[in-house]
């Protein structure tokens, strides 16, 4: 079952009510549900068999989890569900993780509720019903869970027509990125940015990017800093933008890495400086992206920063080439005409060469 491998929680996460910590001496022993254990020995229990998933003894996990499962605990039963789902255990048996899941989801755990809404939603171990799967996200994100909220907020905005609701949507949004769920922060930004089913709003969106950027989030640190270029929402600053634009360049934000070399090249927030400016367009022309490859082409070409070098040049030009940038091709043709036979073969071989060995990487 490839139920929910992406966004699973990680299993530690369960232990944030039964660390060992909690079960001081003289701690009453409350029943836990119909479990026959009580509350300490079933925490003991718990945290054992989670030491057995997290060591891979995945055997010795549903050993321990088994039992508290059967007797009505919700964390061993999410257990079991994650176990069966072949998340790392490869033990995948879809219909046996959703009921343990199921069961987990009836008891209010919101892991397991969100879970269920995309086994729903999906088709995973169960019959797709976009309706079900609705009413669950709606559970756990009652309960306050973002990935929940945010998932609901995306079904009402982008899911099938019958069910599409921008108000309800927005306000999905909203609460998860109120949670300080980032990818809820980034969309909203995005969409008082865009006037996208919201009032276009500048300041508002500056104001949601800037809590993405503060929790270290790239994509947001990338957008805040468009909005320092640009002036939108806040003053025209390209010294906040060039600090907004390394960080995310230094987590390998592509598009900020590019920037971050045009900000070099021409002396915007940053002294000017070649070598640096080729620097960062490598970095980004080495993830594929065209815009770089083409601008550090032209440094090589003109011999700004890099000892001049029209191979070279051609390389980066024929790579961009090759993703449809007009501005690539012109530039190959015209570094062709400065370029023997034997030029223009070296530069296809290492572009090809690049290409072969950028393909091995990704697989």
């Amino acid at each position: 079952m490839k139920l929910f491998a992406s966004c699973l929680l990680l299993l530690t996460g369960l232990l944030s009510n039964a660390s060992v910590a909690s079960m001081a001496p003289g701690q009453p022993e409350i029943q836990a549900g119909n479990s026959p254990f009580s509350l300490s020995r079933t925490r003991v229990e718990f945290a054992r068999g989670l030491e057995a998933f997290n060591e891979g003894d995945y055997e010795r996990a549903i050993g321990l989890w088994q039992p508290l499962a059967e007797g009505g605990d919700p964390e061993a039963q999410y257990g079991l569900g994650l176990v069966y789902s072949g998340v790392n255990s490869g033990k995948v048996n879809g219909t046996r993780s959703f009921q343990w899941f199921m069961k987990a989801a009836a008891q209010n755990h919101v892991q397991s509720q969100y879970i269920i809404g995309q086994a729903y939603e999906q088709g995973a171990g169960v019959d797709k019903d976009m309706e079900e799967a609705l009413a669950w996200y709606q559970r756990a994100a009652q309960q306050g869970f973002a990935q929940a909220q945010f998932h609901l907020g995306t079904l009402y905005l982008q899911g099938p027509a019958d069910l599409r609701d921008a108000e309800l949507g927005v306000a999905w949004y909203r609460k998860a990125a109120e949670n300080d769920y980032i990818p809820a922060q980034n969309a909203l930004g995005a969409m008082y940015s865009a006037g996208q089913h919201v009032t276009e709003d500048q300041a508002e969106a500056a104001r949601w990017f800037l809590k993405a950027a503060q929790q270290g989030d790239a994509t947001g640190q990338y957008n805040l800093a468009n909005q320092y270029i640009y002036g939108r929402g806040v003053e025209h600053d390209y010294d906040k933008a060039a600090h907004w634009v390394r960080l995310a360049a230094n987590q390998g934000h592509v598009k900020a890495q590019h920037y971050m070399g045009i900000m070099y090249d021409i002396g915007r927030g940053v002294e000017q400086d070649y070598r640096k400016a080729v620097g960062w367009y490598r970095k980004a022309a080495a993830q594929g992206y065209a815009s770089a490859q083409v601008n550090l082409g032209t440094l090589y070409a003109q011999g700004l920063g890099v000892p001049r070098d029209i191979v070279l040049a051609y390389m980066w030009f024929d790579l961009a080439a090759r993703h449809g940038k007009d501005t690539a091709v012109s530039n190959r043709d015209e570094v062709r005409e400065q370029m023997s036979r034997n030029e223009v073969r070296e530069a296809k071989k290492l572009a090809k060469f690049w290409i072969d060995k950028r393909k091995h990487l990704l697989q």
